[in-house]
C-alpha cells in the first residue's frame, strides 16, 4: 500500500470583494492497479483510460496538455460527458467503482496526461 498526498490551492485578489485564499491536502491510500502519469494522443473517437472493471474508487488525474484542442473526459458506463478540458486546463477526482473513465478530442488530435490510483 502507499500513500498519494494532493494539495489544492485557490488564491485570487479579484473574484469577490474579499480575497480567496485556502489551501487543502489529503493523504489518500493507494494500491494496484495504478498509474502514475502516462500520456496519450486522442482522436475524436473513444479512448478508454480508466477500466470500467475496477471495482473500486479510483482517484483520477488528468490535463490536457493540447495548445489548441479541448479534451472530452467520460463516464464509461453510461457515454456521460461530464468535462471539457481547454488547453492546460485539469482535474482530479475520485471515480465511482465499475463506473470508468474515457476521453476524446474535441476536434484533431489532442493530447492528455492522466494517471490514476485505486483506493485501499
Amino acid at each position: 500500500m502507499a500513500t498519494l498526498n494532493p494539495t489544492l490551492k485557490l488564491i485570487s485578489a479579484d473574484t469577490a470583494s474579499d480575497a480567496l485564499a485556502f489551501t487543502v491536502t489529503d493523504a489518500l491510500s493507494v494500491t494496484q492497479p495504478m498509474i502514475d502519469i502516462a500520456q496519450v494522443n486522442l482522436g475524436t473517437g473513444i479512448t478508454n483510460i480508466v477500466p470500467i472493471t475496477a471495482s473500486a474508487i479510483t482517484y483520477f488525474y488528468c490535463k490536457n496538455n493540447s495548445t489548441t484542442e479541448t479534451v472530452v473526459i467520460q463516464q464509461t458506463a453510461d457515454a456521460i460527458d461530464f468535462a471539457d478540458l481547454s488547453p492546460g486546463e485539469f482535474m482530479i477526482y475520485p471515480v465511482k467503482g465499475l463506473k470508468g473513465v474515457n476521453a476524446r478530442s474535441a476536434a484533431n488530435t489532442a493530447v492528455l496526461e492522466y494517471g490514476y490510483w485505486t483506493k485501499a
